[in-house]
């Protein structure tokens, strides 16, 4: 018990005084309304930020957009999650669907609206059909999709 104790005390003396101020910082934005989230690429070289039903691709190296994402029949999206290579994207938010999207090819793979999973202390197959993604996420190699929906917490394979 108490290297534990001591554990969580070095860890509050500790944690307060690392500091990220000294870095430089590349660049401010004005500000941009309907921004829910921020995901940088896994190269570094781009930022990808939500703003309503959009995906905006902008510069690290000074913010300006260089592309946008546009996904037709969303409302407000809250959610970016990309694989460790770079290719897919999962997003998701006030929203029935996760959005799976191809960044190399530039397009939309498929979205997911229902959820199939088994109630092993039933023995039977559930089907929920979203309503809400609290939260989604895409796994690094791209092959699982993990979400949370109106009180569900599932995972579903995708590709």
């Amino acid at each position: 018990m108490k290297k534990l104790i001591l554990l969580i005390v070095l860890t509050v003396v500790t944690l307060p005084q690392m500091s990220f101020a000294d870095g430089e910082v590349l660049w401010e934005s004005e500000t941009i309304g309907g921004l829910n989230e921020v995901e940088v690429s896994p190269s570094g070289e781009v930022l990808y930020n939500t703003n309503d039903s959009i995906i905006q691709v902008r510069s690290i190296e000074d913010g300006r957009i260089v592309d946008e994402i546009l996904f037709p029949n969303t409302t407000r999206l809250d959610h970016i999650s990309i694989t460790a290579d770079g290719r897919y994207m999962a997003v998701s938010g006030q929203t029935k669907y996760v959005i799976i999207y191809d960044l190399q090819e530039s397009k939309e793979l498929k979205r997911i609206t229902a959820l199939v999973y088994l109630d092993s202390s039933f023995g039977y197959e559930n089907r929920y059909e979203t309503q809400k993604w609290l939260s989604s996420s895409i796994s690094p190699d791209g092959k699982t999709v993990t979400g949370i929906v109106e009180g569900l917490d599932l995972s579903t394979n995708f590709i």
